[in-house]
């Protein structure tokens, strides 16, 4: 094998100051393991149609690990609401930051999963909220408190602004 190109792109400083600008990217790894991966035991699930699955090989130890993947995030808090959505499936999960070069190299490693556990076509949806009390933080005190319904109306008219 011939490794030419790769030396040369981590040798040329601009390529090296193009990446240092790239944004951080983030994967929820799912699996890590010292076998390949069989794509008949990974439960299809229909959180993999809005993200992409895939394999990744690494060296770890001077051992060759092979690492199933989700993703590709731009923020860390939302993978990790993604990786507590699949630990049930997958039992512990990790968020790794990744580089462009795994990206690239995930297109040529997609997993199809194939292992059937129900979970297909519900579309289980995963929120990310507010904390509870920036929702009565437009309410003044006095429209908490008030047993006057006639002042501020019912709930349903409040939220759609028909006081």
């Amino acid at each position: 094998m011939h490794y030419a190109p790769d030396v040369a792109t981590y040798s040329n400083p601009a390529q090296r100051a193009a990446e240092s600008q790239e944004p951080e990217r983030y994967a929820v790894q799912l699996r890590l393991s010292s076998d390949p991966l069989d794509a008949a035991q990974v439960p299809q699930l229909d959180i993999f149609d809005l993200y992409h699955l895939y394999s990744d090989m690494t060296v770890e130890h001077n051992q060759l690990r092979h690492a199933l993947r989700l993703g590709f995030f731009k923020h860390v808090h939302t993978a990790r609401a993604v990786a507590r959505y699949l630990e049930p499936y997958f039992g512990p999960t990790t968020i790794v930051q990744i580089e462009s070069a795994e990206v690239v190299r995930s297109l040529q490693h997609h997993v199809a999963p194939r292992k059937d556990v129900g979970a297909s076509g519900l579309y289980a949806s995963i929120e990310l909220t507010a904390p509870p009390e920036r929702l009565g933080a437009s309410i003044s005190p006095r429209q908490r408190t008030s047993g006057d319904k006639t002042s501020h109306g019912s709930l349903w008219s409040w939220l759609f602004g028909q006081r």
